[in-house]
């Protein structure tokens, strides 16, 4: 039997399937909801998606580290550009985070979490039924569209950042994605809204460790030592100076020391200061403008006192920067399924983190915001609250959009 050319799909029809699916994604949702794992630990959660995608008779793969599970769905109709060679080549993908947070669930809820001192408050457990709802819609309809969907569950994002070893494994290979989409649950926007922003999403966040070496002595005596304590307070004033002098200021960056440790007594100066702290950003140019003049700013300021200044790196996420293209995609099938009203598009971004970001590093892509608004509280809480819950009719909701994503990014590669 030969293959068809992939067919229109149409909104509605997408719509629908959601809707049929509803009450299956609130239960699905509650199960992971109730057995949350922390990062790199999620071996319950892992093996509950295997499941799912194997009785959906999907090709599933495994072979990623941090417990990360990667789900196939091959379009069956015949490539519209009757072409072999670009039909292989195109891909999109799809991601979901799996971790939960070390926090006790103070909700009382049948669904409430079984695991002591973890559980669900940042949403992800929506982000895993959503795609699981997504693969269900699109395993369905494979024979109207043509290419490969990867639907990537991503371990670790609360942590460790389980989206770089993936990408390091070849998840965004063979085929190669052109086009990846992710979403967030968002208590601060309503119910049947979506959030979407141009550019500049999310922050860099970068940890930097400063230790100042000076000369003990007697607090009677400073002129035979070199007081450690003295040269950090110049550093911690210096330090700020580049956010307010060296830095554009339509540019945004922050600085924010968060530790400081150093001496042993009050009679001794002190010998030695330890400092932590983060440096975010907005986009590469700054992020490495900032923190190469972090490091010259303490080694010139410390040499100065006649003490010794060395800084530490610890790079972290880089900053989330959507896709223009692709962010219009999200936007126009947003508006054709929510209307022109409930498509927010936001205008700044924030300094807080998504390691999404590494996915857009190496495919054109957007993340975005999905409005979950919960009717049933009195008080909405934020994410990362051990009160924090979702009104569950946004699992349709993101799961039709996700799909919706996924085919008109293949259809439109291959117009």
């Amino acid at each position: 039997m030969s293959e068809k050319k992939g067919e229109m799909i149409q909104t509605q029809e997408i719509w629908e399937q959601g809707q049929k699916l509803q009450n299956w994604l609130v239960q699905v949702r509650r199960d992971f909801h109730r057995y949350p794992e922390l990062s790199t630990q999620e071996f319950q959660t892992r093996d509950r998606i295997i499941n799912y995608l194997q009785e959906m008779g999907l090709e599933v793969q495994t072979d990623f580290p941090n417990l990360g599970v990667v789900g196939i769905i091959n379009g069956t109709a015949k490539s519209q550009s009757n072409d072999d060679q670009v039909k292989e080549a195109e891909a999109v993908a799809l991601r979901a985070d799996m971790d939960a947070l070390p926090l006790e669930d103070a909700k009382s809820v049948p669904y409430k979490s079984q695991n002591p001192g973890v559980t669900h408050a940042c949403g992800h457990d929506a982000h895993i039924t959503i795609l699981l709802g997504a693969a269900s819609i699109l395993t369905q309809i494979r024979h109207k569209f043509s290419g490969q969907i990867k639907l990537i569950f991503q371990p670790a994002e609360e942590t460790v950042g389980g989206a770089k070893p993936m990408i390091d494994a070849g998840v965004l290979e063979k085929p190669k994605v052109k086009s990846i989409f992710g979403l967030h649950v968002a208590p601060d926007l309503p119910l049947g809204t979506i959030g979407v922003k141009y550019d500049q999403m999310n922050a860099s966040s970068d940890t930097i460790s400063i230790k100042i070496k000076g000369k003990r002595g007697h607090g009677a005596y400073p002129h035979e030592s070199r007081d450690a304590i003295t040269a950090s307070a110049q550093v911690i004033s210096a330090l700020q100076t580049i956010t307010s002098r060296n830095v554009n200021p339509l540019k945004s960056a922050v600085i924010s020391l968060g530790t400081i440790q150093g001496g042993t007594q009050h009679n001794v100066i002190a010998g030695e200061v330890a400092m932590t702290g983060t440096v975010r950003t907005l986009d590469p140019e700054t992020r490495q403008y900032v923190l190469s003049r972090v490091k010259t700013t303490v080694e010139a300021i410390t040499q100065g006192l006649d003490t010794k200044g060395e800084v530490f790196i610890e790079e972290g996420y880089p900053p989330l920067i959507n896709d223009e293209i692709m962010t219009n995609l999200v936007l126009s099938k947003g508006k054709e399924l929510l209307g022109d009203e409930n498509v927010r598009v936001e205008t700044s971004p924030t300094m807080g983190v998504e390691d999404f970001s590494y996915f857009l590093e190496q495919s054109s892509g957007t993340f975005y915001k999905l409005g979950c608004a919960n009717k049933d509280q009195n008080e909405v809480y934020p994410i990362h609250n051990e009160f924090f819950d979702i009104n569950e009719d946004c699992l349709s909701v993101g799961t039709v959009l996700q799909a919706l994503n996924a085919i008109t990014a293949l259809q439109s590669s291959q117009n």
